[in-house]
């Protein structure tokens, strides 16, 4: 019987779009290598889903802002 094809992050499962993790982001780096910088987790070749939903890929997004931000009034203050 065939697995349904899900998001890692949200378990979804036939999202109706859903993108690799290899994906470039708007600041080029993966969808894979942001949840490594972000949330040190590291997103390995393994058996899990390859994929991201369109909902967790804007939700990454939005914290990768997030963190930059951060850091930046880290740096100012």
């Amino acid at each position: 019987m065939n697995q349904p094809i899900r998001c890692r992050f949200c378990c979804k499962s036939n999202a109706i779009a859903l993108c690799s993790l290899s994906e470039a982001l708007n600041d080029g780096k993966s969808i894979a290598q942001t949840i490594e910088d972000c949330f040190r987790l590291s997103i390995s070749d393994d058996e899990l889903s390859s994929l991201c939903c369109v909902d967790c890929r804007q939700d990454l997004i939005v914290a990768m802002t997030l963190l930059a931000r951060i850091y930046e009034s880290d740096i100012r203050l």
